[in-house]
């Protein structure tokens, strides 16, 4: 069996035809086409050949004797033949890219270079060169305008590369609280407590004051390590979290901050608890934990408000205070070199997520907080997860 067409041709030969094929649907194409064979025309008729403007076609077209200055004036002056091609390569040029500009060129050599020839070898050069500036400028300006687009959507990729590395970072963080949370309580808290309950026993069944006085502080001892240790627990990944929700484990925190601080914290919830992902709620739920140990650290304020507001698909969270507040630097980056990374670790929790994070403040007018989380992450973040 024979090879088809464009088989024997190659696809060299093919994508060609498909390249003259949607050239020639293009309205524009058309245009410059139209504009060269008008001005090819025009030059027919030059004011030199009076001759031409008596007898034939051009007899009913005696107004184009007045290109004549152009001749005289431009043309002739300056060695720069046919410059009214200039309108067709520019036009392609803008509308086609350097392609169009190039057919357009191309179209003029048809009437410019025979008579080019006739003079000498730098006037020919010079005028070619003339009539190819257009295109060469529109070359230039679309190579720089796809070199920046090719290094945006690079910088777009490593940035989304980034977000993707951090949420990953952030979810194997939390897993690895959540282990180190879950083993404090199933196992060294309970080993904890065994030890302090038979310390207890000894302390009873002991007839030494002395050893049974002993036995009792080591039981204290234990005691006090243990809530030492679920808090640390609780700090690291609450259970109440895990157990029954965003809103129960915010109530949580911001009770637990009015125990340990002069600032009196509320809690408001605007619209019914929506499902979200564990990565987005361990985000929010840090978000304010950070927040409110910064109230607690820093603020000096007498009372705040987190508000917890949830939306169609995503959770909106604020967090002020009317404390002493500060003056926030441009970009929450500087803040590194001062080791000052807890702002900027909210940041870059939420941004991960592809949210949102505002922080304002002024100082003497306290402190703002607003965020917007979706309900759940980036799908380049899922996939990363999966993979």
């Amino acid at each position: 069996m024979g090879a088809s067409a464009p088989e024997r041709l190659g696809p060299g030969t093919g994508r060609l035809r498909s390249a003259a094929g949607q050239l020639a649907k293009n309205p524009h194409f058309w245009v410059v086409l139209v504009l060269c064979g008008l001005i090819l025309f025009f030059y027919q008729a030059w004011p030199w050949r009076d001759w031409q403007l008596e007898k034939g076609v051009w007899r009913f077209f005696p107004w184009l004797a007045q290109l004549e200055p152009l001749v005289v004036k431009v043309e002739l002056k300056y060695h720069l033949f046919g410059a009214l091609f200039l309108v067709p390569i520019i036009y392609g040029s803008l509308v086609l890219s350097w392609p169009g500009g190039m057919f357009a060129w191309a179209l003029s050599l048809i009437w410019v270079l025979p008579t080019l020839l006739s003079w000498r070898n730098s006037a020919v050069l010079l005028n070619l060169a003339f009539l190819l500036i257009p295109v060469l400028l529109v070359a230039i300006i679309n190579g720089e305008r796809r070199w920046r687009e090719s290094e945006k959507r690079h910088f777009a990729e490593r940035e989304e590369e980034r977000k993707a590395y951090i949420a990953k970072l952030v979810e194997t963080q939390e897993a690895e609280r959540r282990r180190i949370a879950q083993e404090l309580h199933d196992e060294t808290l309970q080993t904890l407590m065994v030890i302090a309950n038979k310390a207890d026993s000894l302390a009873t069944a002991s007839g030494d004051g002395q050893l049974a006085e002993g036995n009792r502080w080591i039981k204290q001892e234990l005691l006090k390590t243990m809530d030492d240790l679920r808090r640390l627990s609780m700090n690291l990944r609450p259970s109440i979290l895990d157990n029954f929700g965003l809103v129960s484990g915010i109530r949580w925190l911001v009770n637990h901050g009015n125990t340990q601080g002069s600032c009196h914290l509320e809690v408001t919830v605007v619209g019914a608890e929506q499902k979200m992902s564990s990565l987005a709620e361990v985000t929010a739920f840090r978000v304010i934990q950070e927040a409110i140990a910064n109230i607690q650290r820093h603020a000096q304020a007498k009372r705040g408000k987190v508000i917890l507001e949830f939306e169609e698909d995503r959770l909106g969270l604020e967090v002020w205070d009317d404390g002493v507040g500060f003056q926030p630097p441009d970009r929450l980056g500087t803040l590194v070199s001062q080791s000052k990374l807890g702002m900027l670790g909210m940041e870059q929790r939420v941004l991960s997520l592809g949210g949102n994070i505002e922080i304002e403040s002024y100082p003497g007018r306290g402190t703002r907080i607003w965020a917007e989380i979706p309900y759940q992450p980036l799908t380049e973040i899922i996939q990363l997860d999966k993979a």
